[in-house]
Order: structure tokens, then C-alpha cells, then sequence
């Protein structure tokens, strides 16, 4: 009898960790998507620097050249940082659970590009914004998802986000 007096209560505390566990979720997401759009932002923006600076350097005297080449090559290593990857990587998990591993099991040679690659398609990127935070042309990433449907073994008919977003 006292069971039946508590579950009420009980039934309540469910639905309010429920709830704080949506929150969570949706907190988390948000937190993806930024940084998603953070790293977007990053690479379209020092893209851009670098054109600048490869024009810049085409210009300048010859004295000036090495130094300006030296910026460049900053430039581009800033456009390939991994630690971002990483907190990309941490955030995705928390929303995705066991995204990676599950994406693992149909084939564990993916390489890192073609999990990223998942990744973004499992946000919801598009070719263009897929190529943009990966820093590459947008038939770069036509390519790559190409290779990485292949890789899962799907066939032409089959659908790649289809597949990812069943994950």
C-alpha cells in the first residue's frame, strides 16, 4: 500500500528527469551546431585571408616574399587544426551516442576524413558547407562521400544520409 501512495511522486520525478535529460540533449546539439557553424566561419574567413595574402604576394618585392610565405603557411596549418576536431568530436558523441562506434562496425578501415565526413552529413551539412569546414571544394566532398558510401558497402540506389542518419 505505500508503493501505491508513492508512485505518483515517483511517476513525477520520471518525467521531470525526462525532461532534464531533453534539456540536456537539446543544450548539446546547440553546442554542435555552433561549433559546426564556428568552424564554418573560421575556415571560409582565413580562406579568404589567404587568397588575399597569395595575391598580396605576388606583388611584393622579392625582400618581402619569404616572410609573407611564412604567414601563409600559418595560415594553412590554422585551417587544418585537429583540436577542434576533437571538441567537434567529444559534442557530436554526447548528442550521437555511440555514433562512431556504431559507424565502426559496418567498416572499421574508415579513416578519420571519412568519419568526419559522416559526422557532418549526420548535421545535416550540406556539399557546400560540408566543403567549407573541411576547407575543400565542394566536388572534394562529392568524392570523398562517393568513397565513403563504397566503403559501407551501399549500393547506387542507396541513400548515404539515409544510411547515416539511421545510425
Amino acid at each position: 500500500m505505500k508503493f501505491m501512495k508513492k508512485w505518483p511522486y515517483l511517476k513525477q520525478n520520471i518525467k521531470l528527469e525526462q525532461i532534464e535529460m531533453k534539456k540536456d540533449i537539446e543544450h548539446k546539439a546547440k553546442q554542435l551546431s555552433s561549433h559546426a557553424l564556428h568552424m564554418m566561419q573560421k575556415s571560409k574567413m582565413l580562406q579568404e585571408v589567404k587568397e588575399n595574402l597569395e595575391e598580396s604576394i605576388k606583388k611584393a618585392k622579392q625582400e618581402n616574399k619569404p616572410e609573407l610565405r611564412k604567414i601563409s603557411r600559418l595560415i594553412d596549418q590554422n585551417l587544418k587544426t585537429e583540436k577542434e576536431w576533437e571538441l567537434f568530436k567529444m559534442y557530436f558523441e554526447q548528442v550521437n551516442n555511440n555514433f562512431y562506434s556504431k559507424l565502426k562496425s559496418h567498416n572499421y578501415e574508415l579513416s578519420q576524413t571519412d568519419i568526419r565526413m559522416c559526422s557532418l552529413i549526420k548535421l545535416g551539412l550540406n556539399l557546400k558547407e560540408t566543403a567549407s569546414v573541411l576547407n575543400v571544394a565542394p566536388n572534394t566532398v562529392k568524392n570523398a562521400r562517393y568513397r565513403v558510401k563504397q566503403k559501407l558497402g551501399l549500393g547506387s540506389d542507396d541513400s548515404l544520409s539515409e544510411f547515416i542518419e539511421g545510425l
